[in-house]
């Protein structure tokens, strides 16, 4: 029973965390962001085929990192809701995501932030292919390599939340 009531806690604390973690200035990225996709489109046959602009990979970046974290509540609340523990291939499939969406829109870029991205993706890739990836991702190279990616970020003017 106390297992239960700490793990509810734990879960609780983290599931705040994670909503309070998820504010931003959305509205003042989105607005710059509309005319920026309509001249690119038409030039580029896809995302990851040519080497994006650092400000709209860092804005991919966050939006994979919002993807990530509406998922990663889903699975807490839904646990909670349930009475059960996570399972490792629920996290697992969040961490791939994570690793397919970072990896997709870095394409062939070789910027700070493009290499900041592939530190990441390599990061999840590492944590969903262990035997516990929710411990795996507490590993302190996948929190520097979020670390690296915000700041890079924070370079070109794009506010993420990785670590």
């Amino acid at each position: 029973m106390i297992r239960t009531r700490v793990f509810s806690a734990v879960l609780t604390g983290a599931l705040l965390m994670t909503v309070a973690a998820c504010g931003g200035d959305d509205a003042a990225s989105t607005a710059g962001d509309a005319a920026a996709p309509a001249t690119a489109a038409p030039a580029e046959t896809t995302a990851a085929a040519a080497p994006a602009d650092d400000k709209a990979l860092c804005e991919q970046a966050g939006a994979a990192s919002e993807q990530m974290r509406t998922e990663f509540v889903k699975l807490l609340t839904g646990s909670l809701e349930a009475g059960a523990e996570p399972k490792p291939e629920d996290f697992k499939k969040i961490l791939v995501g994570m690793e397919e969406s970072l990896t997709k829109a870095v394409g062939t870029a070789d910027s700070e932030v493009a290499v900041a991205m592939k530190e990441v993706a390599a990061q999840s890739a590492k944590a969903a292919a262990s035997a516990d990836p929710s411990t795996a991702a507490e590993d302190p190279a996948f929190e520097k390599s979020g670390v690296a990616l915000d700041a890079a970020c924070k370079k070109v003017g794009v506010e993420v939340n990785f670590a």
